[in-house]
């Protein structure tokens, strides 16, 4: 355990817009028995017709998004009718949203694993029919969910600062950062002003800003490779000084090192931060 393995199904408790599901030590529960869309991403694949001959042309594919479903039953044990009616209608507020929230997916004190989450929102109806089975302590549910970013990513948001010793770092090891997942880590960067021509080799990604770029001291840039900005902390678009180069930066799976060289900087200040989370597909 421990090792970086995805833990991610039937064994998981469930957290989605204030509401608990498959939380075992309860009597009333709403208890999940199948979950779908975990093990893999939906993918976008392309392909072209082959004029006059048989067959395709495949073309690149890529993840699309990922469908989740969550099937289960309301048991209300202690409330009959009237708790059933009541868990009934805090299922459908809770996935009543129409934006991505994240669906918190608790198994690492049970496996020994990781603790993850994945940005969805409601992609259908829950399917829940009223109906008399046994009584009236249970529901039967279908929740069906769509995630834009097909990403599982760690509940933790792994995060170090880099304090700078000197006004001048010439390709200066600032971490070596392990991403435990199987995919490519977004990250997000922030570099603190003073300092002139930032540029960085994370992993395999070479970022850097067009010559004489400088961040004034007392703002913050933030770079984020998941929305794909490149912005003060304050909101002004800065993407325009981005070198025609630079790759936004990410984390591969395993380890990474982040290579800094700027000038200007402030000794003794802390002037780089990194921020990523441990990445699934």
């Amino acid at each position: 355990m421990g090792d970086g393995t995805l833990y991610a199904g039937v064994e998981a408790v469930y957290q989605y817009n204030g509401l608990t599901l498959n939380d075992r030590s309860v009597i009333n529960k709403y208890r999940i028995t199948q979950v779908g869309g975990l093990a893999q991403p939906d993918i976008r694949d392309a392909r072209e017709v082959r004029s006059g001959r048989d067959g395709e042309r495949a073309l690149q594919s890529f993840y699309a998004g990922r469908t989740i479903t969550l099937g289960g039953r309301i048991e209300a044990i202690n409330g009959q009718l009237h708790g059933l009616r009541q868990m009934t209608t805090a299922l459908s507020g809770a996935f009543g949203t129409l934006t991505e929230k994240p669906l918190y997916i608790d198994s690492g004190s049970l496996t020994g694993g990781r603790d993850t989450q994945i940005d969805c929102r409601p992609s259908q109806p829950i399917a829940m029919t009223d109906e008399i089975k046994t009584w009236y302590h249970y529901r039967d549910f279908l929740i069906t969910l769509r995630a834009s970013d097909p990403r599982i990513v760690s509940q933790t948001l792994e995060s170090q600062t880099w304090t700078a010793t000197g006004t001048t770092a010439t390709s200066a090891l600032l971490y070596t950062h392990n991403n435990e997942g199987n995919y490519n880590a977004d990250t997000v960067i922030t570099l603190k002003g003073p300092m002139t021509n930032p540029s960085w080799v994370l992993g395999s990604t070479t970022f850097a800003f067009v010559g004489g770029t400088t961040i004034p001291g007392g703002q913050q840039w933030i770079i984020d490779s998941k929305a794909g900005t490149v912005a003060t902390s304050t909101g002004l678009n800065k993407f325009s000084l981005v070198a025609f180069t630079a790759t936004m930066p990410y984390y591969v799976p395993g380890n990474n090192s982040f290579i800094f060289t700027a000038t200007g900087l402030t000794a003794g200040t802390s002037q780089v931060t990194v921020a990523y989370r441990h990445s699934w597909i």
